[in-house]
């Protein structure tokens, strides 16, 4: 809608723009919720920069390998080495949790207990992330009835221009909205066994990109049951995030107090 906003002399990318603020708020809601689980906030200071790092790396790593049209054989290395260019939220999620893994683990402090605290902040940074990718265009849907579709008209949009689209960014945006606000209240709850908020997460998001997937530009249907490749991620990350939920909770179960 709106790719480029121009404050006198500076020209910011609404994408850029968008991501950084989700970083900030993530990063704020964050500090808000250690009391909960007990997490130092210097850690979050420190792990911050390398979150991010591992945001772009990840998404990068899996936008190769799952989404780029460009065989990975045929890239160039400077193609494979920019993680700011070609990017999947999917991958940006591995990448993240893994550096709240890792640098919990170092830290010694509980690595789970760790990703539960993230879960809300992670949702919440997704959500700015849409509104940048409304901003840009990209993300965009298939062509949609005219009742429900936005239609792009700046120039430098990179949705197809004139015609209407489903808001596929405002629909992936709003749910991961209330997943956010969903986690942040389950984070409040005393008692439930660690992993069991993140795991939420990672099945919340794997849903509504399920559901969002067949009204993206990028919907080719692939066998064996006619879905897109991010359906068939989105279903395997649901798959494991479901059944690590069960176990989780089974065995919190089982546990003598």
């Amino acid at each position: 809608m709106l790719p480029y906003l121009d404050l006198g002399s500076l020209h910011l990318s609404v994408w850029a723009l968008g991501i950084n603020l989700g970083w900030i708020a993530a990063f704020l809601l964050g500090l808000y919720n250690a009391p909960l689980r007990a997490y130092p906030r210097w850690t979050i200071v420190i792990l911050l920069p390398w979150i991010v790092l591992g945001a772009f790396a990840g998404a990068h790593a899996f936008y190769l390998l799952v989404a780029s049209p460009t065989p990975f054989s045929q890239l160039t290395a400077r193609e494979v080495l920019n993680i700011f260019s070609g990017t999947a939220i999917q991958g940006a999620i591995l990448g993240m949790l893994a550096v709240v893994a890792v640098g919990s683990r170092l830290a010694r402090i509980s690595p789970l207990k760790a990703l539960d605290l993230g879960a809300p902040s992670f949702a919440l940074f997704q959500v700015f992330n849409r509104v940048g990718c409304f901003g840009a265009g990209c993300c965009w849907g298939r062509p949609a009835p005219s009742w429900l579709g936005l239609t792009m008209t700046h120039p430098a949009s990179a949705a197809p221009v004139g015609i209407p689209l489903y808001p596929t960014q405002v629909f992936d945006g709003t749910l991961c909205l209330v997943l956010a606000g969903l986690l942040h209240r389950r984070l409040r709850v005393a008692g439930r066994p660690d992993g069991e908020l993140v795991l939420l997460y990672v099945l919340g998001y794997a849903l509504i990109r399920f559901v969002v997937q067949f009204f993206r530009y990028d919907f080719i249907p692939r066998p064996p049951l006619g879905l897109s490749a991010y359906h068939y991620m989105a279903l395997a990350m649901a798959s494991a995030a479901g059944a690590a939920l069960w176990a989780v909770r089974s065995n919190a179960v089982r546990r003598p107090s």
